[in-house]
Protein backbone atom coordinates (compact mmCIF):
# COMPACT_ATOMS: atom_id res chain seq x y z
CA UNK A 1 0.00 0.00 0.00
CA UNK A 2 1.36 3.42 -0.96
CA UNK A 3 1.76 6.06 1.71
CA UNK A 4 3.33 9.51 1.98
CA UNK A 5 6.68 8.15 3.17
CA UNK A 6 6.97 5.80 0.18
CA UNK A 7 6.09 8.59 -2.25
CA UNK A 8 8.74 10.86 -0.72
CA UNK A 9 11.31 8.05 -0.73
CA UNK A 10 10.68 7.51 -4.45
CA UNK A 11 11.11 11.25 -5.06
CA UNK A 12 14.40 11.29 -3.12
CA UNK A 13 15.60 8.27 -5.11
CA UNK A 14 15.01 10.23 -8.34
CA UNK A 15 17.51 12.85 -7.18
CA UNK A 16 20.01 10.37 -5.76
CA UNK A 17 19.04 10.64 -2.08
CA UNK A 18 18.21 7.22 -0.68
CA UNK A 19 18.39 7.64 3.09
CA UNK A 20 14.82 8.86 3.70
CA UNK A 21 12.76 6.63 6.00
CA UNK A 22 10.26 8.85 7.83
CA UNK A 23 9.11 12.44 8.27
CA UNK A 24 10.91 14.77 10.68
CA UNK A 25 13.48 12.13 11.66
CA UNK A 26 16.16 14.76 12.26
CA UNK A 27 17.74 14.25 8.83
CA UNK A 28 17.70 16.96 6.19
CA UNK A 29 15.55 14.75 3.96
CA UNK A 30 13.06 13.92 6.71
CA UNK A 31 12.67 17.55 7.75
CA UNK A 32 12.35 18.69 4.13
CA UNK A 33 9.71 16.04 3.41
CA UNK A 34 7.76 17.04 6.52
CA UNK A 35 7.73 20.68 5.42
CA UNK A 36 7.02 20.28 1.70
CA UNK A 37 5.01 17.09 1.18
CA UNK A 38 1.53 18.25 2.23
CA UNK A 39 1.60 21.45 0.21
CA UNK A 40 2.95 19.73 -2.90
CA UNK A 41 0.36 16.91 -2.63
CA UNK A 42 -2.50 19.39 -2.23
CA UNK A 43 -1.26 21.51 -5.14
CA UNK A 44 -1.07 18.52 -7.50
CA UNK A 45 -4.49 17.30 -6.31
CA UNK A 46 -5.90 20.79 -6.98
CA UNK A 47 -4.69 21.34 -10.55
CA UNK A 48 -7.25 18.99 -12.11
CA UNK A 49 -10.60 17.46 -11.13
CA UNK A 50 -9.10 13.98 -10.64
CA UNK A 51 -11.83 11.33 -10.83
CA UNK A 52 -10.37 9.37 -7.90
CA UNK A 53 -10.45 12.48 -5.68
CA UNK A 54 -13.95 13.76 -6.52
CA UNK A 55 -16.59 13.76 -3.81
CA UNK A 56 -20.20 14.91 -3.50
CA UNK A 57 -21.51 16.59 -0.39
CA UNK A 58 -24.63 18.39 0.70
CA UNK A 59 -23.39 21.64 2.24
CA UNK A 60 -24.36 22.98 5.66
CA UNK A 61 -25.56 26.56 6.24
CA UNK A 62 -23.19 28.95 7.98
CA UNK A 63 -25.05 30.33 11.00
CA UNK A 64 -23.42 33.75 11.13
CA UNK A 65 -23.47 34.43 7.38
CA UNK A 66 -23.58 38.16 6.64
CA UNK A 67 -25.79 38.51 3.57
CA UNK A 68 -24.14 40.46 0.77
CA UNK A 69 -24.26 39.63 -2.93
CA UNK A 70 -25.80 36.25 -2.12
CA UNK A 71 -28.55 35.17 0.24
CA UNK A 72 -26.93 32.05 1.72
CA UNK A 73 -23.54 30.93 2.94
CA UNK A 74 -22.37 27.33 3.27
CA UNK A 75 -19.39 25.79 5.04
CA UNK A 76 -16.96 23.93 2.80
CA UNK A 77 -16.14 20.29 3.64
CA UNK A 78 -13.03 19.78 5.80
CA UNK A 79 -11.26 17.85 3.00
CA UNK A 80 -12.14 20.46 0.35
CA UNK A 81 -9.40 21.46 -2.12
CA UNK A 82 -11.21 22.60 -5.25
CA UNK A 83 -14.77 23.34 -6.37
CA UNK A 84 -15.95 21.57 -9.51
CA UNK A 85 -19.66 22.40 -9.53
CA UNK A 86 -22.60 23.24 -7.28
CA UNK A 87 -26.26 22.37 -7.73
CA UNK A 88 -29.71 22.55 -6.17
CA UNK A 89 -30.70 19.86 -3.66
CA UNK A 90 -28.94 16.63 -4.58
CA UNK A 91 -27.92 17.77 -8.09
CA UNK A 92 -24.37 19.06 -8.48
CA UNK A 93 -24.85 21.48 -11.38
CA UNK A 94 -26.67 24.67 -12.11
CA UNK A 95 -26.06 27.01 -9.17
CA UNK A 96 -24.22 30.29 -9.60
CA UNK A 97 -21.85 30.61 -6.64
CA UNK A 98 -18.74 32.28 -5.29
CA UNK A 99 -16.14 30.99 -2.87
CA UNK A 100 -15.15 33.55 -0.29
CA UNK A 101 -12.60 32.21 2.16
CA UNK A 102 -14.00 28.99 3.56
CA UNK A 103 -17.60 29.84 2.67
CA UNK A 104 -19.55 29.11 -0.50
CA UNK A 105 -22.03 31.88 -1.23
CA UNK A 106 -25.08 31.46 -3.47
CA UNK A 107 -28.81 32.15 -3.69
CA UNK A 108 -29.99 28.53 -3.34
CA UNK A 109 -31.56 27.34 -0.09
CA UNK A 110 -30.14 23.83 -0.26
CA UNK A 111 -27.07 22.90 -2.29
CA UNK A 112 -24.77 20.00 -3.06
CA UNK A 113 -21.23 20.30 -4.31
CA UNK A 114 -18.96 18.20 -6.47
CA UNK A 115 -15.45 18.95 -5.32
CA UNK A 116 -11.84 17.84 -5.42
CA UNK A 117 -10.93 16.43 -2.03
CA UNK A 118 -7.80 15.64 -0.08
CA UNK A 119 -7.80 11.83 -0.20
CA UNK A 120 -5.61 9.12 1.33
CA UNK A 121 -2.47 8.18 -0.57
CA UNK A 122 -3.71 4.58 -0.81
CA UNK A 123 -6.38 5.84 -3.25
CA UNK A 124 -3.84 7.43 -5.63
CA UNK A 125 -3.75 5.51 -8.93
CA UNK A 126 -0.32 4.73 -10.40
CA UNK A 127 -0.48 7.52 -13.00
CA UNK A 128 -1.12 10.11 -10.28
CA UNK A 129 1.57 8.67 -8.02
CA UNK A 130 4.15 9.12 -10.78
CA UNK A 131 3.09 12.73 -11.37
CA UNK A 132 3.24 13.50 -7.65
CA UNK A 133 6.64 11.80 -7.22
CA UNK A 134 7.99 13.84 -10.14
CA UNK A 135 6.72 17.06 -8.54
CA UNK A 136 8.16 16.10 -5.18
CA UNK A 137 11.56 15.38 -6.78
CA UNK A 138 11.51 18.83 -8.38
CA UNK A 139 10.56 20.42 -5.02
CA UNK A 140 13.22 18.52 -3.07
CA UNK A 141 16.03 18.97 -5.60
CA UNK A 142 17.02 22.60 -5.08
CA UNK A 143 17.14 22.58 -1.26
CA UNK A 144 19.13 19.32 -1.26
CA UNK A 145 21.47 19.78 -4.21
CA UNK A 146 21.49 23.56 -4.77
CA UNK A 147 21.57 22.70 -8.47
CA UNK A 148 19.05 25.02 -10.17
CA UNK A 149 19.52 23.60 -13.68
CA UNK A 150 18.81 20.07 -12.44
CA UNK A 151 15.80 21.40 -10.54
CA UNK A 152 14.48 23.06 -13.71
CA UNK A 153 14.87 19.83 -15.69
CA UNK A 154 12.97 17.95 -12.99
CA UNK A 155 10.24 20.63 -12.98
CA UNK A 156 9.78 20.25 -16.76
CA UNK A 157 9.61 16.46 -16.40
CA UNK A 158 7.07 16.87 -13.61
CA UNK A 159 4.88 18.95 -15.93
CA UNK A 160 5.11 16.21 -18.57
CA UNK A 161 4.10 13.56 -16.03
CA UNK A 162 1.22 15.79 -14.93
CA UNK A 163 -0.01 16.23 -18.52
CA UNK A 164 0.14 12.49 -19.08
CA UNK A 165 -1.73 11.81 -15.81
CA UNK A 166 -4.44 14.31 -16.76
CA UNK A 167 -4.93 12.59 -20.12
CA UNK A 168 -5.22 9.18 -18.48
CA UNK A 169 -7.65 10.53 -15.87
CA UNK A 170 -9.77 12.17 -18.59
CA UNK A 171 -10.21 8.75 -20.18
CA UNK A 172 -11.79 7.37 -17.00
CA UNK A 173 -15.17 8.87 -17.89
CA UNK A 174 -17.71 8.80 -20.70
CA UNK A 175 -16.79 11.43 -23.30
CA UNK A 176 -19.10 14.42 -23.47
CA UNK A 177 -21.46 14.40 -26.45
CA UNK A 178 -22.75 17.35 -28.42
CA UNK A 179 -26.47 17.31 -27.70
CA UNK A 180 -28.79 19.82 -29.29
CA UNK A 181 -26.09 21.33 -31.51
CA UNK A 182 -27.89 22.80 -34.52
CA UNK A 183 -25.05 22.31 -37.01
CA UNK A 184 -24.89 18.58 -36.24
CA UNK A 185 -28.66 18.22 -36.45
CA UNK A 186 -28.65 19.89 -39.87
CA UNK A 187 -26.34 17.19 -41.26
CA UNK A 188 -28.89 14.42 -40.74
Amino acid sequence: MTDSVELCARAFAKIGQTSFERFADGSLEGDLAAKLYGGCRDRVLSVHPWNFALKRARLVHVDDFAEGDYAYGYALPSDFLRAVSVGYGDAVRGVVYRLLGDVLECDAEMVSMLYGARVEEARFPPFFQEALVAHLAAEFCLPLTENSSRSEVLARRAQQFLQQARLIDAQQDTPLAFDGFSLLEGRE
